[in-house]
């Protein structure tokens, strides 16, 4: 006779609840400063939403992976020469530029909409100047599994290393002494993917935008048909078309 013991749909709810109460804390504690909360959200929502053939998500557990899930990603437009980020903006400062998650703040031409998990979590919402792709999926893993939510490995993946400390996305905060990489997009990243996680558990969550000083820059990418056809019309000491604040010759005109 088995000594398992199952846990009743009851002690799932409880766990559920708990989950999201971390969640909530997190953002708040992430909301004040404390940078390496993004590390327990990544943690939090794999625990929600990650199955395996030896583990089973809570919300999979309790039959509600089939609801709809809350997509803030901006479009994606393939005939862009630019890096694509889909979950977050710039916040440019006199003081320098950061990452910060979008929340409810998106374009009117880019309304959020709602889709199914399996489109929702594979989703890919960055393209980095290599062309690598990075899904919600790879980058919760990555960030729970690897670099602190869960586990420390001594080595992370290249691709995920590139994004993250590498500046694979190729933005920049310039300023006339020095050219200054933007640190990784991956806490703002989390922080947006916990958004849209407790908005597809709470559609009536009060709508939220982010807490800024400076200008908000969101990362339309521009349409270009014709590469070549951009290069004359900026000039090599001119700001780089892509929104990084380098010089033309210093970013794309290399």
């Amino acid at each position: 006779m088995s000594n398992e013991y199952k846990q009743s749909t009851a002690e799932l709810q409880q766990h559920l609840k708990d989950t999201i109460q971390a969640l909530e804390l997190s953002i708040d504690a992430l909301n004040k400063g404390y940078e390496g909360e993004a590390k327990r959200l990544a943690a939090a929502i794999r625990v929600l939403v990650y199955d395996t053939s030896i583990s089973k998500s809570i919300l999979g557990q309790l039959g509600q992976k089939n609801i709809p899930f809350y997509d803030t990603s901006l479009p994606y437009n393939p005939k862009s020469i630019m890096p694509y980020i889909g979950l977050t903006a710039i916040n440019l400062t006199k003081q320098g530029a950061t990452y910060i998650a979008l929340l409810d703040n998106l374009p009117p031409e880019s309304p959020p909409h709602w889709v199914d998990f399996n489109e929702w979590w594979n989703r890919v919402i960055f393209i980095d100047k290599n062309a690598n792709e990075t899904s919600r999926k790879d980058l919760i893993l990555a960030v729970a599994n690897k670099d602190g939510g869960a586990h420390v490995d001594p080595v992370l993946d290249e691709k995920y290393a590139n994004l993250s400390r590498r500046n694979s996305l190729a933005c920049w905060f310039s300023n006339p002494r020095v050219d200054v990489p933007l640190g990784g997009p991956e806490k703002a990243t989390v922080r947006q993917i916990a958004h849209e996680v407790l908005k597809s558990l709470n559609p009536t969550m009060p709508t939220m935008k982010p807490d800024v000083e400076g200008t908000l820059m969101i990362g339309a990418q521009a349409e270009v048909k014709d590469k070549q056809s951009l290069i004359p019309k900026v000039g090599r000491n001119d700001p780089c078309p892509c929104g990084s604040g380098k010089k033309y010759k210093r970013c794309h005109g290399k």
